[in-house]
């Protein structure tokens, strides 16, 4: 076929959109509208055997019956030329715009919202797909398959590889069908579920997030690591919950990562009413952990990388001055200017120790029924501290000052006389997290305490 050939007397073929081993896709023209749709033509005689045939049939079948505004129309199907020339036909309308895969390597760089956006219109899309009975499984979502118009409507195409769960139930043996990279393991084993196009739509927005390939992607535990991403909590959610490598973890409802996508803030369980979460919050560096009646909690210094950075390599630059400073005296036989530099090497020291403390820095708290509450700083100046949990008070945000003209609050808490002040690099969900563990714990240890009885009582205040 060439351009200007026309097809069944109605579609003018205008030009090439895209050609694989067996199937030809072509912008044409529906001489009989006068609109522009997209004419797919699968020659018969090319095929290896009928599963590709099975494939195009069904894709036909299903795209009669759809109706979204998100999935391209179906116009026209039929069959056309005689033994070894007949081909299938597939016709529907055409979507003027880019697949995400061709805006990336055109250059484009969604923000997040704007990512967030377009994930939403897909995901309405293959909520549509799944909502109907027996649901229908795309199979091949992957940044090549969604669609983009100059007015940013997102749609999904190529149900080449669709079936339908009744199908797979009723089936033995499953055709792999999909993209690497954007197939979860299931799918590998010809057994694609539902959730199996929740694993390639949060794959499909980690590319637009990345420009990577997910197979490039760090991965801890089999499952892709998206800890160093800097986004919203709606979408992490979202991901978090998607590429899970088990689909049985996979729970989160399509209506409800919608909700997180367009803003919601996700739901997660609070320590309240003296009710105690040791879960962490998502992708915190945080470590809770408990041993039989002690809770011991870690938090890491979450201080501002940069500033920590420049104060480590200012520490290394001034001792190495010093040490030149010194040993250039020593040489030239000043021993008195050398003793000078005893400051500096002190001040040298005090960098290295607050640059170690911002790097390597911890606070530990621990919460022990029968010894009481103790604190503990590392790598960072502060008095070690073990009190009965009675005469600790309730953990509070506090206004720590401001950089840049943004408040900066710590977590601070009073322990008899004492003032203590921590956490002014944590998020805000850690800190409030900690407040609510923190506060439930000191209650809980305080109810754990058997009330004193009156002989008791006597006995404490006898001489």
């Amino acid at each position: 076929m060439k351009p200007g050939d026309i097809v069944s007397t109605r579609y003018v073929l205008k030009r090439e959109i895209a050609a694989g081993a067996f199937a030809v896709t072509w912008r044409a023209e529906d001489r009989k509208t006068g609109s522009a749709v997209v004419v797919k033509l699968l020659s018969v005689r090319a095929l290896p055997d009928w599963k590709g045939l099975e494939l195009f049939q069904r894709e036909t079948a299903v795209l009669k019956s759809l109706r979204h505004a998100g999935i391209p129309a179906y116009v026209d199907s039929f069959t056309t030329g005689k033994g070894a020339k007949t081909q299938l036909v597939l016709v529907q309308e055409l979507v003027d715009g880019m697949s995400l895969q061709d805006k990336v390597n055109a250059g484009w760089r969604g923000t997040e919202e704007e990512i967030r956006a377009l994930a939403g219109q897909l995901l309405e899309t293959v909520r549509y797909i799944h909502s109907l009975r027996p649901p229908i499984i795309h199979r091949d979502i992957n940044p090549r398959n969604v669609i983009m118009r100059e007015d940013d409507a997102v749609f999904l195409v190529d149900f080449g590889g669709v079936q339908d769960a009744l199908r797979v139930s009723a089936s033995e043996g499953q055709t792999v069908v999909g993209t690497p990279g954007y197939m979860p393991m299931e799918q590998f084993v010809g057994r694609a579920t539902v959730r199996s196009d929740l694993y390639a739509c949060a794959t499909t927005i980690l590319y637009l997030l990345t420009h990577k390939d997910p197979q490039d992607l760090p991965m801890v535990d089999m499952k892709i690591d998206i800890s160093h991403l800097d986004i919203s909590p709606g979408l992490a959610a979202v991901l978090d919950s998607w590429l899970e490598p088990d689909e049985t973890k996979r729970l989160l409802p399509v209506e409800t990562a919608i909700r997180y996508l367009q803003g919601e803030a996700p739901e997660r369980p609070a320590a309240v009413d003296g009710q105690v979460d040791l879960t962490p919050p998502r992708f915190s560096r945080i470590r809770a952990e408990k041993l039989g009646d002690v809770v011991t909690i870690v938090i890491p210094e979450r201080g501002a990388a940069g500033a920590a950075s420049a104060m480590g390599g200012f520490s290394v630059f001034w001792l190495a001055f010093v040490a030149f400073w010194t040993f250039l005296t020593a040489r030239l036989g000043a021993w008195g200017m050398s003793l000078f530099s005893i400051p500096f090497w002190l001040a040298g020291f005090y960098l290295v120790r607050r640059s170690l403390g911002s790097f390597f820095g911890m606070t530990v708290l621990r919460f022990d029924p029968a010894r009481g509450f103790s604190y503990a700083r590392r790598f960072r100046r502060g008095k070690n501290l073990l009190v009965p949990s009675a005469e600790v008070g309730r953990l509070a945000l506090a206004e720590t000052g401001s950089v840049n003209g943004k408040q900066m609050t710590s977590l601070q808490f009073e322990v008899g006389a004492r003032r203590i002040t921590f956490g002014q690099g944590l998020s805000d969900e850690e800190k409030r997290w900690l407040q609510g563990n923190v506060n439930a714990l000191l209650g809980s240890i305080e109810k754990s305490k058997p009330a004193p009885t009156a002989a008791a009582g006597r006995a404490a205040l006898s001489p």
